[in-house]
């Protein structure tokens, strides 16, 4: 189905729809507050970047000698909807 080329009708007025995402997968050691941040980031860059996007928020733990760094990493899937 081709949701943004669907006419969607409520009380007799017709409206457009699009539609973007923010995805992540939870990873062990991660809260659900950090797992619900990253999902919301990669939503709202989603949104930002324009309509029908998804973004994926992908965690990354690199250690280096003894130093630990968490992070983030999104990609960008343009949805065809």
């Amino acid at each position: 189905m081709n949701v943004q080329g669907h006419e969607f009708s409520f009380d007799e007025q017709v409206a457009s729809v699009t539609i973007s995402f923010g995805v992540a997968e939870i990873t062990d050691n991660e809260s659900l507050d950090e797992l619900f941040a990253r999902v919301d980031a990669a939503l709202f860059l989603a949104k930002s970047e324009g309509r029908n996007r998804a973004k994926i928020s992908y965690y990354i733990n690199v250690q280096i000698g003894v130093c630990t760094s968490r992070s983030a990493l999104t990609q960008e899937l343009l949805l065809q909807v």
